[in-house]
C-alpha cells in the first residue's frame, strides 16, 4: 500500500509540473489538461483546483473558473489566498469592482501577498481613491521590486495628476522589467509614454503619424492612435489636427470594428468643439454619423456619441445638432439599460433644448420620457433629466410640463432629496413653473412651501436656488402667495449671506455668479412693486421660431391646414418686425382657406412660408 500511495503522488506531482510548465509558456489549454489529470490523482488538492481555475480564467471561461476557485476555497479556507486573487482578477476584468475588492481583501486577510495588494490597488484606482492606490503600489514595489504592474499603476496616477515627467520615469522602469516576449505590455507602455510626451513636448508630436496609424494600423494601433489624437485635442493641438483635414478619416473610424476607436474619435470630435472648432465639425457633415453612433451596440460608444452631440450643441451648433434627427434616438436611450448612456442621452436633450429649442423634443413627446426618469435609480441620471426639463421650461414651455401626469408630485419629492444638486434642479424647475399661462394651476400644489423651506437649507446651492425661484414667482405676479407665508421675513435673514451661487438671468440668457444676500435683496425690492412680466414665450425667440416654422412648412406640404394654422399662430408670439408682418399675412390667408373650406394650397403660398422660415434662420445666426 505504501508503494501505491507514493506512485499516485508522483503521478499527481508529475502532472502538476507539466501543467505549470505549459501555463508559464502561455499554453493554457494544454496546462488545463494536466491540472485536470492531477486532480484525478488527488481530488482534495486545493492547489490543483486553483490552477485549473487559473487556466480557465486565462481561456476566458470565467464561470467555470469561478467554480474551480470556489471549490479550492472550500477545500482550504484559511491558508491559501490564491483562489480569492483569481476571483478578484475575474471580477476586475468584468468591471465588477466592489466584488473584486471583496475578494482581494479576503486574500489579504490570509496573506499580504503582492498579487492581492496589487489587485486591491487597481480597484482603489478605479474608484478614484488614487492616494490609497499609490500607497499600496509602493508597498508592493518594496515587497517585490521586479513586479511590473505597480510601477505601471504609479505611472498612471502620476499621469492623471499631470506629473508627466514622473510618469515617464515609472513607465521606463516598467519597460525595463518586462520580458522580451511581453509585446502587449510593451506596446501599452510605449503608448502611455507617447501620451505623456504630448504634454511634455507637444511641439515634437507627430500628428500625421497618428493619422496614418488610425488609417492603416492593427486593431490595437488604431485604438492607441485614436486615444492619442483625443489627448492631442485636449492639449491645445486641435489646430494641428484640423490642418490635417481629418474628418473623412474620422468618419470612416466611426465605423471601425474596434469599439475603443469609435469611442475615442467621438470624444475627439466633442473636444474639438470644446476647443473652438465646433463650426468645422458641423460643416464637415459628420454630424449624421454621430447620430448613427447612438444606435451602436457598444454602450460606451452610445454614451460618447450623446456626449459629443451635447457639447457640440453647447458650443454654438445647437440648430445643426437638432436638425440631425438626434432627438428621437436620444429619447429612446433614456430607457437604455446602462446608466451612463441614460445620463448622456438626457444631457444631449438638455443642451439641444437650451441652445437650439425645446420644440423638437416637445413634438416628439420627449418631455414625458424625461419626466418619467427624474425618479431614476441612478442619481446622475435623475440630475441630468431634471436639468433637461428645466431647459424646456426656461425656454418658454412650462405649460407643456404642466400637462404631464405626476410631474408635480415627483418634483416635490426631488425638491426634498438629500442630494443638493437634485434639490437645486427641482427647485429651479418650480421657479420656471411660475410662467404658466393659467396661474390657477399652481393653486393648492404647495410649491411655494417647497421654496420657502429651501431658504432654510444648509446647502448654499439649494438656498440660492430657492431665493432665485421665489423671485421668478414674484416676477409673475404671485407675491401675495409668499407674503401670506412669511417669505419676506425669511428672505431678510439672507441679507448678509455672502456665499456665491450661480443663478440664471433670463433677460441675458446666461448664468451669473451672485451672493445669496444680493439675490435676496433684489427679490425683496420686487415685492412691493411687483408686476407680472411677460412670459418667455411672448418674447422674440428665433431659434424656437425656426423649428416651428419647419414644422409649419411640412404641414403645408401635407395639406394639414388646421395644424399649419396653429403653428403660424404660435410663430406670431416668437418673431417681430417684418417677419411678424409676413407671418400675420399668412395666418389671415390660412384662416380664409379654412373658412372657405379650400383644400389645395397654392405653390406661391408654400414658397412664402419657405421664405419666412429662411428669414427666421438668418435671425438665429445674428
Amino acid at each position: 500500500m505504501f508503494f501505491k500511495k507514493t506512485d499516485t503522488h508522483s503521478k499527481y506531482q508529475n502532472n502538476m509540473d507539466k501543467g505549470h510548465s505549459q501555463y508559464k509558456s502561455g499554453q493554457y489549454r494544454d496546462a488545463l489538461k494536466f491540472f485536470e489529470k492531477a486532480i484525478t490523482f488527488d481530488p482534495q488538492s486545493y492547489v490543483a483546483w486553483n490552477w485549473k481555475g487559473s487556466s480557465l480564467r486565462r481561456l476566458g471561461r470565467y464561470e467555470e473558473a469561478i467554480k474551480c476557485y470556489d471549490h479550492a476555497i472550500f477545500l482550504d479556507k484559511s491558508s491559501y489566498p490564491f483562489p480569492h486573487i483569481g476571483k478578484g482578477d475575474i471580477f476586475f476584468k468584468q468591471k465588477l469592482i466592489p466584488k473584486a475588492l471583496t475578494e482581494y481583501n479576503r486574500a489579504i486577510k490570509i496573506k499580504r501577498h503582492p498579487w492581492a495588494l496589487n489587485g486591491k490597488a487597481h480597484c482603489l484606482y478605479e474608484t478614484g481613491k488614487k492616494d490609497q492606490a499609490f500607497r499600496l503600489a509602493e508597498e508592493v514595489i518594496q515587497m517585490r521590486p521586479s513586479f511590473v504592474f505597480p510601477d505601471i499603476l504609479e505611472g498612471d496616477i502620476f499621469s492623471d495628476r499631470g506629473s508627466y515627467n514622473d510618469a515617464l520615469k515609472r513607465y521606463d522602469k516598467a519597460l525595463s522589467l518586462t520580458h522580451l516576449d511581453s509585446t502587449e505590455i510593451q506596446d501599452s507602455l510605449n503608448h502611455k509614454k507617447l501620451n505623456c510626451r504630448i504634454y511634455v513636448a507637444p511641439d515634437q508630436v507627430d500628428i500625421a503619424h497618428f493619422m496614418h496609424l488610425l488609417s492603416t494600423g492593427t486593431n490595437q494601433e488604431r485604438a492607441d492612435a485614436s486615444d492619442s489624437l483625443d489627448r492631442c485635442v485636449k492639449n491645445n493641438l486641435a489646430g494641428q489636427i484640423i490642418r490635417q483635414r481629418p474628418f473623412s478619416l474620422f468618419e470612416r473610424s466611426l465605423q471601425d470594428p474596434v469599439p475603443d476607436v469609435r469611442q475615442n474619435i467621438l470624444w475627439a470630435l466633442g473636444n474639438l468643439a470644446c476647443n473652438s472648432y465646433s463650426h468645422e465639425v458641423a460643416e464637415s457633415e459628420i454630424l449624421c454619423r454621430l447620430v448613427d453612433c447612438l444606435h451602436d451596440p457598444s454602450e460606451d460608444v452610445r454614451s460618447a456619441a450623446a456626449w459629443s452631440l451635447a457639447v457640440l450643441a453647447e458650443s454654438g451648433q445647437g440648430i445643426h445638432v437638432a436638425e440631425t434627427g438626434m432627438v428621437s434616438p436620444c429619447i429612446r436611450l433614456l430607457d437604455d439599460p446602462n446608466a451612463e448612456v441614460r445620463e448622456m442621452a438626457a444631457f444631449a436633450l438638455d443642451k439641444v433644448s437650451f441652445y437650439a429649442s425645446p420644440e423638437p423634443l416637445v413634438r416628439e413627446n420627449g418631455i414625458v420620457a424625461l419626466a418619467r426618469h427624474i425618479m431614476d435609480g441612478e442619481t446622475s441620471v435623475r440630475e441630468k433629466n431634471l436639468w433637461a426639463l428645466w431647459s424646456v421650461a426656461s425656454r418658454g414651455y412650462s405649460n407643456s410640463l404642466c400637462e404631464i401626469d405626476m410631474l408635480i408630485t415627483d418634483l416635490k419629492l426631488c425638491a426634498q432629496s438629500r442630494n443638493p444638486e437634485i434639490r437645486k434642479a427641482a427647485i429651479s424647475i418650480i421657479g420656471e413653473l411660475s410662467t404658466v399661462t393659467d396661474k390657477s394651476f399652481l393653486e393648492n400644489k404647495d410649491l411655494e412651501r417647497i421654496l420657502i423651506t429651501g431658504i432654510g437649507s444648509k446647502r448654499n446651492r439649494v438656498r440660492g436656488a430657492s431665493v432665485w425661484a421665489i423671485g421668478r414667482w414674484v416676477d409673475a405676479g404671485l407675491s401675495k402667495t409668499f407674503t401670506r407665508n412669511g417669505a419676506k421675513d425669511l428672505l431678510k435673514t439672507c441679507y448678509n449671506d455672502q456665499h456665491k451661487v450661480h443663478v440664471f438671468y433670463h433677460n441675458e440668457k446666461n448664468w451669473k455668479q451672485r451672493s445669496i444676500g444680493g439675490i435676496a435683496g433684489d427679490v425683496l425690492k420686487k415685492f412691493d412693486s411687483s408686476r407680472p412680466v411677460p412670459t418667455q414665450s411672448s418674447k422674440s425667440d428665433y431659434q424656437t421660431a425656426y423649428f416651428i416654422a419647419k414644422g409649419y412648412v411640412d404641414e403645408l406640404h401635407r395639406n394639414e391646414l388646421q395644424n399649419a394654422c396653429k403653428s403660424v399662430v404660435h410663430l406670431e408670439h416668437l418673431v417681430s418686425g417684418s417677419i411678424l408682418s409676413d407671418v400675420q399675412k399668412q395666418r389671415g390667408i390660412l384662416e380664409y382657406y379654412l373658412k372657405q373650406e379650400i383644400e389645395g394650397i397654392p405653390e406661391e403660398f408654400e414658397n412664402m412660408a419657405e421664405i419666412s422660415k429662411e428669414m427666421i434662420l438668418v435671425k438665429t445666426m445674428e
